[in-house]
């Protein structure tokens, strides 16, 4: 499908951005619970599926891409029926069968849609901590240092989040046939070296351990139950120096950035604190309080 990647940019910025306008309210944030918003697992389907051939970002006409984003959400719809039919059969009969409750069958529906275990900020902070006895082995054969690996990932977020922005603005002063967005969701590794002011080599060690080589192919992801690269290499190259996100969980499009990052602190803080409750760990709540300040 000919710039089916410009379908998935739409489809990232409909399901994952929040654009308010001064304080945020839960009416801004409804379009996030949308039972047509596709979730992490579905678009990382989409990504795999795609990643089975060469990609091609030619920008089709935009009667195009609405038609693909149309065909992608009922397709999606269908794949939910299929997968759900033997527990919803299995209801229908008038003495369910215990062992089908518990197969493969029956659990695959519950699994594929189960919300996510962690928040994204739990994945990127708790991560240098969790692999710190992998540190030297990855910095040695790899070139990847933890604590670069985490603030790549707070800059391309970050990144995304001024790239959103500067491209809707852009938008306005061009014809509908080149309105586009996934530049938004494209970045080099020089700039998010300039972001997060750390060395390009050791921005590009971690992008690099995170997508696959522009020969490599998902050809072995068939069906939901394969393997799919796109969740080991979870970075889209574009170009030898340009990658883009498969899927970025939330992204917050606003005029006040100072106030949205102070409220994201405070709310990583808040559940931080919450674990600190359950765990009772002196450390961790002096975490909190660094995490507060």
């Amino acid at each position: 499908m000919s710039g089916y990647i410009h379908a998935v940019a739409v489809i990232y910025f409909r399901d994952n951005a929040v654009s308010f306008d001064g304080q945020i309210t839960a009416e801004d944030t409804s379009s996030m619970f949308s039972p047509s918003r596709l979730i992490r697992t579905e678009l990382t389907t989409l990504i795999g599926l795609m990643m089975r051939a060469p990609i091609d970002f030619t920008l089709p006409q935009p009667k195009v891409i609405s038609d693909y984003i149309e065909q992608t959400g009922r397709l999606l719809e269908e794949l939910h029926l299929a997968i759900g039919s033997a527990i919803i059969s299995s209801f229908r009969t008038a003495q369910p069968d215990p062992a089908l409750l518990s197969s493969g069958r029956a659990l695959r529906e519950s699994i594929f849609y189960a919300a996510e275990s962690a928040y994204p900020f739990q994945y990127r902070d708790l991560a240098p901590r969790k692999y710190r006895n992998d540190a030297a082995w990855l910095a040695r054969n790899r070139g990847v240092d933890l604590m670069v690996g985490r603030e790549v990932c707070s800059g391309i977020a970050e990144l995304i989040d001024d790239q959103l922005s500067n491209t809707l603005r852009s938008l306005i002063d061009k014809p509908p046939e080149d309105w586009t967005v996934l530049p938004a969701f494209t970045f080099s590794c020089s700039a998010l070296a300039d972001r997060i002011q750390r060395p390009v080599e050791s921005v590009r060690a971690v992008l690099e351990a995170f997508a696959m080589t522009r020969n490599e192919r998902n050809d072995n992801f068939t069906s939901l139950h394969d393997f799919n690269e796109a969740y080991a290499y979870p970075l889209i190259r574009r170009e030898p120096d340009e990658f883009m996100p498969p899927s970025p969980h939330f992204i917050v499009a606003s005029s006040q950035r100072s106030s949205q990052r102070i409220a994201s602190r405070e709310y990583s803080a808040l559940t931080v604190c919450f674990r600190t409750l359950r765990l009772g760990s002196p450390k961790a709540r002096l975490w909190v309080r660094l995490m507060s300040s």
